[in-house]
């Protein structure tokens, strides 16, 4: 029997080993569950698609049409978990301000569906017919290690009016008592629907508006405003003609400063600024004249310059120099070029000398449109003869309207286009262009991708060079060759060629030998293989 002692010893051992037991069991399960523990500071995992089989979106992609501006519009997303657990899950609408979300999700049972309201509001600001894009953002599991970030695209376009109109209008210098000049405020409606257009008007006295209080506008019309100025007394000049479309109206109201500086100098340089609009490249819009005023008893010589030179984005038509006569009147034909250009806007001063005076008129004009195009990518550095190999390259907009563009490769025999139809490539976005390469003879294959594209451009459709190396062991059919005396010649095929052995082989009187195609150099086979 054992003793007391002796028990109670075992005893103590036996807890031990249970506890240490505790702590392996306890470890194991934290080992185990490490996936579910997450650091504070551990970032989750980069943003990836909806995962099939798991999280599923109807729709995976939200089109809301047209949306008048100021109005807006609601849609359903149902959300699936199709997956074998629940997921946890946070929503948010982004950007913020244009896209709303009605309810937020907390955890999504497997084989539940939750439906998600979004409202679109195409608030002023966006241009109409300029496509707005949003997303759903998805958090799945947030806080935990298995987080992972998803996003459902949202796009919708706005409709309505838009007006273009000149931010500022100038008379530039005018005598002191000339007869009554006149400036002209174009307004153009640039919209999708029609517009009503409230007119008001305060400044100085000599400055004077005589027009209607409103105008309807339809889309793409333009309305002429002119304002009259009565120089009589000198000095400075300030006006103000204020414009505001009705809704739905996407364009902001807009005020039109007016100016004048009243001189008591004998010539008139009218306007003292030119706006000429906006228009897409390759479209020019109207010219616009300087008129040049000759007060004075005597004549006087006159010249005008674009600093800019070639540079420029204007142009003076016609003479830039000559005389003027006393109380005679010269006008000097201005356009803005209408070449390939980029877009933006272009401000430039125009300067007018008479007599040794110099006086700047300010031209403005903006400048949009698609077409500024780049490509990127490569042609594969290799590829096996006869065998067509596929391959992308990128076409990036960089101008600030859509272009759709064809690719075409060249040479066909060699380059294939995997495209079969337009790609519209958004302003400030890319597309992508699956092409193919079928390498007909060894060594290097060349070609070129290049774009055509029926809508307007901003810059030349640019090129891609294409190079690929063929590759592989031509079709033939193996043929004796002959060694002749010279250990280093052979005939084959009715003619004698040299022939490169492996080193340390042996000539042999009669080799299987064939002649690739394009070289001079027949492959033969020994005990050793080709060579």
């Amino acid at each position: 029997m054992l003793g007391p002692a002796t028990l109670a010893t075992r005893v103590r051992r036996i807890t031990r080993l249970a506890q240490d037991l505790a702590r392996v069991l306890a470890m194991a399960l934290l080992i185990a569950c490490a996936t579910d523990l997450t650091p504070e500071d551990a970032p989750p995992e980069a943003e990836q698609p909806l995962v099939p089989g798991q999280l599923l979106a109807s729709p995976a992609l939200v089109e809301l049409g047209t949306i008048p501006c100021g109005e807006f519009r609601e849609a359903e997303v149902r959300l699936t978990n199709n997956g074998p657990t629940p997921i946890r899950m946070r929503v948010e609408a982004e950007p913020p301000e244009l896209f709303k979300l009605a309810e937020s999700v907390g955890t999504v049972d497997p084989g539940a569906s939750f439906d998600l309201r979004l409202r679109a509001t195409s608030s002023a600001g966006v241009r109409p017919g300029t496509e707005v894009q949003g997303r759903i953002r998805l958090t799945e599991n947030p806080g935990t290690s298995r987080e992972r970030l998803t996003a459902i695209p949202v796009r919708f376009a706005p409709s309505g009016a838009w007006l273009d109109a000149p931010t500022r209008l100038d008379f530039g210098q005018v005598p002191l008592a000339a007869p009554e000049q006149e400036v002209v405020a174009h307004l153009k409606n640039s919209g999708s629907t029609e517009t009503t257009v409230t007119l008001g008007f305060t400044g100085e006295g000599e400055i004077s508006y005589a027009g209607p209080e409103e105008l309807t506008l339809a889309p793409g019309a333009v309305a002429q405003v002119p304002l009259h100025l009565r120089a009589r007394s000198l000095g400075t000049k300030s006006a103000t003609l204020f414009v505001a479309p009705s809704a739905p109206a996407c364009g902001a109201a807009t005020d039109i400063a007016v100016g004048a500086n009243v001189t008591g100098e004998a010539v008139l340089v009218t306007p003292g600024a030119i706006d000429f609009g906006a228009s897409d490249c390759g479209r020019a819009p109207l010219d616009q004249f300087v008129a040049i005023k000759n007060f004075g008893g005597s004549a006087a010589s006159w010249g005008v310059s674009l600093p800019l030179g070639d540079a420029s984005a204007f142009e003076v038509k016609g003479a830039s120099t000559g005389q003027l006569a006393s109380d005679k009147v010269r006008f000097v034909s201005l356009a803005a070029k209408a070449g390939t250009m980029s877009v933006g806007r272009a401000d430039e001063d125009l300067l007018v000398a008479v007599g040794g005076a110099i006086t700047k008129v300010k031209l403005s004009h903006e400048r949009r449109g698609g077409g500024i195009l780049r490509l990127t990518g490569a042609a594969p550095l290799r590829a096996k003869v006869g065998a067509a190999v596929r391959f992308s390259v990128t076409v990036v907009n960089d101008g600030t309207g859509d272009v759709e563009v064809v690719p075409v490769p060249r040479p066909a025999s060699n380059f294939a286009s995997e495209t079969t139809t337009a790609t519209r490539v958004p302003a400030g976005g890319s597309a992508s262009l699956e092409l193919s390469v079928t390498p007909t003879q060894f060594g290097l294959t060349s070609g070129t991708l290049r774009l055509t594209s029926t809508d307007t451009q901003c810059a030349p459709l640019p090129t891609l060079p294409l190079k690929t190396e063929g590759y592989g062991r031509a079709t033939a059919t193996w043929g004796p060759c002959l060694r002749l005396d010279d250990e280093r010649s052979m005939y084959c095929d009715g003619k004698q060629m040299e022939i490169r052995l492996a080193p340390g082989s042996t000539p042999l009187e009669r080799l299987p030998c064939f002649v690739p195609p394009n070289s001079p150099v027949p492959e033969c086979l020994t005990g050793l293989g080709p060579f």
